[in-house]
């Protein structure tokens, strides 16, 4: 559901590759799926999601925005973002500027 799948086979050893600590063997694209999926896995109600298609290229936002949009039915989510456009699909849009909320 996350994206992961695919990118996780055609590494060398598949699910038994070890990425580092920081996950410096994989993209930052491919970090934040993996993210999601352990997001997705530990169901969660309340889901915060800071910059969540920050640093990717344009293939990875597309499969990371499907996977946000079937990580977040159903739960309360908080979405830091700096660019609109990442956050479709909400009740509410709270803008902070200088540390203010106005509006």
């Amino acid at each position: 559901k996350s994206g992961c799948h695919d990118f996780i086979m055609n590494m060398e050893k598949g699910y038994d590759t070890v990425v580092g600590s920081s996950g410096s063997h994989i993209s930052g694209g491919e970090r934040q799926r993996i993210s999601i999926a352990r997001a997705m896995l530990k169901k969660s109600p309340i889901v915060i999601l800071d910059e969540a298609t920050s640093y990717i290229d344009p293939e990875n936002e597309v499969i990371i925005k499907e996977a946000l949009s079937k990580l977040i039915q159903n739960k309360t989510v908080i979405v830091i973002a700096h660019r609109l456009s990442t956050i479709t699909d909400v009740q509410q849009i709270f803008f902070v500027e200088n540390g203010e909320l106005i509006s």
